[in-house]
């Protein structure tokens, strides 16, 4: 799905940028990715091969359900994550939101952070959604705890509702509306 508008197409949030990801990225994404840190999803359970993520970034940009946006610093150097709003239900205006930073020496620094904020704006301003909601391994605290953070509120777990290496997983619901985002965000 396309980014609302032109006014979304380039958002700025202190010291990251989000643009539309596209199968022109696939090679800069590939190459700063580090699937090593990124085994809790599902997509690099597998080798991630050129080919595979132009295809995943050609059914992104096809969908009329995601908006997959990539994450990179001002100052123009490479991406450094993916942002998404996936499952977009204009219907109930609701989207679960997702967030990979791709190198564990750019996490912990809140480049995630500022790209949820960004990610924000698009889906509440741009999308008029009501809601976003997010899915974390329940085991995942510190994840639960940024997003708390932000005002997220835990809904519930679902049982057994991710299978990761053979092993199924719960996974907490947490989630925001608009209009708490609003208070925070006047």
């Amino acid at each position: 799905m396309r980014l609302p508008n032109e006014e979304y197409r380039t958002v700025m949030n202190g010291r990251v940028v989000l643009a539309p990801a596209t199968p022109a990225n696939a090679q800069v994404m590939l190459e700063a990715m580090e699937p090593t840190r990124t085994g809790n999803l599902a997509f690099f359970t597998h080798p991630v091969t050129l080919t595979r993520q132009r295809d995943y970034l050609r059914e992104m940009e096809r969908s009329d359900r995601d908006c997959l946006v990539l994450v990179s610093l001002v100052d123009g150097s490479v991406p450094i994550g993916s942002a998404g709003l996936h499952e977009i239900d204009l219907s109930n205006k609701n989207a679960r939101m997702g967030m990979l930073i791709f190198r564990g020496n750019d996490r912990g620094k809140g480049y995630g952070s500022e790209a949820i904020g960004a990610l924000h704006r698009i889906a509440f301003d741009g999308f008029h959604l009501h809601k976003l909601y997010a899915r974390l391994l329940v085991e995942n605290e510190k994840a639960k705890k940024k997003y708390a953070a932000r005002g997220y509120r835990e809904e519930g777990v679902l049982r057994e509702e991710y299978l990761l290496d053979g092993i199924w997983h719960d996974m907490v619901e947490m989630s925001i509306l608009a209009c708490e985002w609003r208070e925070r965000h006047p």
